[in-house]
């Protein structure tokens, strides 16, 4: 029998298969062994399944280095949503005090009403949204239909978070309108509605730790706060 020589199988361990299917891969594999003269049937079954292997482990490499890929896509999505909550939104909330909010002028006020409808909630938002387009694209990824459930889960969550945050901002163009009409005491109750809000936010937030507790019992690294 006609077997492989060292540089034969050196050659075949570099090659790289592209294809999808050990069908799609026939016109390689009878270019190749026309390349070396192979003439038994039994050497081209040899090579063949080789060629066979080799694309299967590359095959997995790929796939295991996508799927690393999509988890720490979904682990940065919500790290810098988390960094957004604590840098940017976070200091606007503490004029949800009314206190708070007699310590600025009229345009003062106004201009931080226009600045979380405008710009803080809809970036707000955004984040809620890149976190759970993040999670929609690692489902294909997971291991068992537990882990799918999981991930689908934290997706339904996403959902209802967003709504709320939507909210919030429906109020904020509620309390502008009635702020020019009636000034600073029109829109008190108001300040105890956007509290009530952003406490449901903050109890629907918590809940992904049992998400994300599921996923690391499935084997999905979380890594530990430094």
């Amino acid at each position: 029998m006609n077997r492989l020589n060292k540089d034969q199988r050196s050659h075949l361990l570099r090659v790289e298969v592209e294809t999808s299917s050990l069908f799609a891969m026939t016109p390689i594999l009878t270019n190749l062994t026309t390349l070396y003269n192979f003439s038994t049937s039994e050497t081209y079954y040899s090579y063949t399944t080789l060629v066979y292997n080799e694309y299967c482990i590359n095959k997995s490499e790929r796939k295991m280095t996508e799927h690393e890929e999509e988890w720490r896509r979904v682990l940065r999505a919500f790290e810098d949503w988390i960094e957004y909550e604590s840098s940017e939104f976070g200091p606007w909330t503490g004029y949800f005090s009314i206190e708070n909010l007699r310590t600025l002028t009229d345009k003062e006020r106004l201009g931080w009403m226009y600045h979380m409808r405008d710009e803080i909630i809809p970036s707000r938002v955004d984040h809620c949204r890149m976190a759970g387009v993040a999670l929609e694209d690692f489902v294909p990824f997971m291991p068992d239909m537990d882990s799918i459930r999981t991930v689908r889960s934290m997706i339904d969550l996403n959902h209802v978070i967003e709504d709320i945050m939507l909210k919030m901002s429906d109020v904020f163009s509620v309390m502008i309108e009635e702020y020019k009409s009636g000034g600073l005491d029109e829109i008190v109750p108001h300040l105890s509605e956007l509290i009530e809000i952003e406490e449901d936010i903050r109890h629907h937030m918590s809940l992904y730790s049992k998400g994300f507790a599921q996923l690391s019992s499935a084997g999905f690294e979380i890594p530990s706060e430094s």
